[in-house]
Protein backbone atom coordinates (compact mmCIF):
# COMPACT_ATOMS: atom_id res chain seq x y z
CA UNK A 1 0.00 0.00 0.00
CA UNK A 2 1.09 3.46 -1.06
CA UNK A 3 -0.01 6.52 0.91
CA UNK A 4 0.87 10.17 1.41
CA UNK A 5 1.40 12.44 4.62
CA UNK A 6 1.01 16.05 4.13
CA UNK A 7 3.56 18.41 5.41
CA UNK A 8 3.05 18.46 9.22
CA UNK A 9 0.21 15.23 8.89
CA UNK A 10 0.05 12.95 11.71
CA UNK A 11 -0.77 9.34 11.02
CA UNK A 12 -0.23 6.05 13.74
CA UNK A 13 0.46 3.15 12.67
CA UNK A 14 -0.71 0.46 15.57
CA UNK A 15 -0.04 -2.99 16.62
CA UNK A 16 -1.87 -4.23 13.53
CA UNK A 17 1.23 -3.32 11.78
CA UNK A 18 3.72 -5.76 13.60
CA UNK A 19 5.82 -7.41 11.30
CA UNK A 20 5.50 -4.72 8.35
CA UNK A 21 8.29 -2.69 6.86
CA UNK A 22 7.90 1.13 6.01
CA UNK A 23 9.66 2.21 2.95
CA UNK A 24 9.77 6.35 2.14
CA UNK A 25 9.77 6.72 -1.39
CA UNK A 26 10.05 10.54 -1.59
CA UNK A 27 10.63 13.34 1.12
CA UNK A 28 10.59 12.81 4.42
CA UNK A 29 8.95 12.60 7.97
CA UNK A 30 9.47 12.15 12.73
CA UNK A 31 9.21 8.88 13.56
CA UNK A 32 8.44 8.07 17.39
CA UNK A 33 7.46 4.88 18.94
CA UNK A 34 6.12 4.09 22.04
CA UNK A 35 8.70 2.01 24.59
CA UNK A 36 11.73 3.59 22.55
CA UNK A 37 13.16 6.65 24.11
CA UNK A 38 14.50 8.05 20.03
CA UNK A 39 12.65 9.53 17.74
CA UNK A 40 13.76 8.78 13.97
CA UNK A 41 13.73 11.08 10.37
CA UNK A 42 12.96 8.83 7.65
CA UNK A 43 14.41 9.69 4.58
CA UNK A 44 13.26 9.03 0.92
CA UNK A 45 15.13 5.28 0.21
CA UNK A 46 15.08 4.79 3.94
CA UNK A 47 13.27 1.19 5.47
CA UNK A 48 11.92 1.03 8.72
CA UNK A 49 10.84 -2.71 9.64
CA UNK A 50 7.77 -2.27 12.56
CA UNK A 51 8.03 -4.37 15.24
CA UNK A 52 5.31 -6.83 16.57
CA UNK A 53 2.78 -5.17 18.46
CA UNK A 54 4.30 -1.36 17.48
CA UNK A 55 2.37 2.00 18.51
CA UNK A 56 4.27 4.02 16.05
CA UNK A 57 3.18 8.03 15.25
CA UNK A 58 4.75 9.46 12.28
CA UNK A 59 4.66 12.97 11.08
CA UNK A 60 5.29 14.39 7.50
CA UNK A 61 7.85 17.43 7.44
CA UNK A 62 7.38 17.64 3.66
CA UNK A 63 4.92 15.96 1.83
CA UNK A 64 6.03 12.62 2.07
CA UNK A 65 5.33 9.19 0.13
CA UNK A 66 5.41 6.05 2.12
CA UNK A 67 4.84 2.50 1.04
CA UNK A 68 3.89 0.12 3.63
CA UNK A 69 5.10 -3.19 2.98
CA UNK A 70 2.52 -6.28 4.85
CA UNK A 71 1.62 -9.64 4.16
CA UNK A 72 -2.03 -9.08 3.42
CA UNK A 73 -1.86 -5.76 1.92
CA UNK A 74 -5.42 -4.43 3.71
CA UNK A 75 -4.27 -2.47 7.56
CA UNK A 76 -4.81 1.33 6.59
CA UNK A 77 -3.02 3.60 8.83
CA UNK A 78 -4.94 5.75 10.78
CA UNK A 79 -4.42 9.80 10.15
CA UNK A 80 -4.30 11.63 13.47
CA UNK A 81 -4.48 15.26 12.27
CA UNK A 82 -4.06 17.30 8.95
CA UNK A 83 -1.83 20.38 9.67
CA UNK A 84 -2.36 20.75 13.55
CA UNK A 85 0.93 22.41 13.86
CA UNK A 86 2.60 25.57 12.88
CA UNK A 87 5.91 26.79 13.10
CA UNK A 88 4.75 28.93 16.36
CA UNK A 89 3.06 25.76 18.12
CA UNK A 90 -0.73 24.49 17.52
CA UNK A 91 -2.85 26.67 15.34
CA UNK A 92 -5.93 28.41 16.62
CA UNK A 93 -9.42 27.51 15.97
CA UNK A 94 -11.18 29.76 13.94
CA UNK A 95 -14.02 28.94 16.34
CA UNK A 96 -11.76 30.97 19.09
Amino acid sequence: MELQIDNQELIHLGEEFGHSKLLCLEGYGWVTRAGDSRDLILRKGDTLNIDQNAQMVMMGLTTTRLRILDEAGTKKPVRISHGLFSRKGLRQSSSS
